[in-house]
């Protein structure tokens, strides 16, 4: 073999090489793009939910409080949800120990309606209560509350480059009937 075959041979091998790493980088990026905007998407599916429910404290309540229990991963309101004259009682609770991910981090984030349960399991890895009162201020006094904050963080099921993808997501409420 000529040196200029032997030349070409390795030219093609190095060239050859390049491409295939090349393609593998951007398939490990496109990997994690996907994977984050199925999170920032999950993220905008829940806190729509959670929007619109906390916005409705004690709507149609007409003695004491909306609230009626509270932690920091749960919180319990009594609101006329669907605008009919009939009060319903809300809760929504995190619960880490319900998950089916690779995710440690993740749990399930649970909407409780007049008994009925519904498990959103879109990767929530916090779902964070705070009452605030009428200065912006944390109380955890019921009758003193007159602002709600949540915060919500979302992580991805699975690994990419080593990582989980996390998307988070905060909002103070002031509910009119509060």
């Amino acid at each position: 073999m000529s040196s200029a075959t032997i030349t070409s041979f390795t030219i093609g091998a190095i060239l050859l090489l390049a491409i295939v790493s090349l393609e593998s980088r951007i398939m490990r990026n496109s990997e994690g793009i996907t994977l984050d905007q199925m999170n920032k998407e999950h993220l905008t599916a829940v806190t729509q939910i959670v929007s619109s429910d906390v916005r409705k404290i004690g709507y149609g309540v007409t003695s004491g409080t909306g609230i009626q229990s509270y932690t920091p991963n749960e919180i319990s309101f009594k609101c006329d949800l669907y605008n009919n004259g009939t009060l319903h009682q809300v809760t929504w609770k995190f619960d880490k120990t319900l998950t089916n991910t690779q995710n440690p981090n993740v749990g399930t984030l649970v909407r409780t309606v007049d008994g009925v349960t519904t498990k959103i399991p879109y990767g929530i890895s916090q779902f964070e209560v705070t009452l605030l009162n009428s200065l912006g201020q944390k109380t955890t006094t019921l009758a003193n509350v007159k602002q709600v904050q949540i915060e919500i963080e979302c992580q991805s099921t699975v690994k990419s480059n080593n990582n989980y993808l996390i998307s988070t997501w905060q909002q103070t409420f002031t509910p009119v009937n509060l």
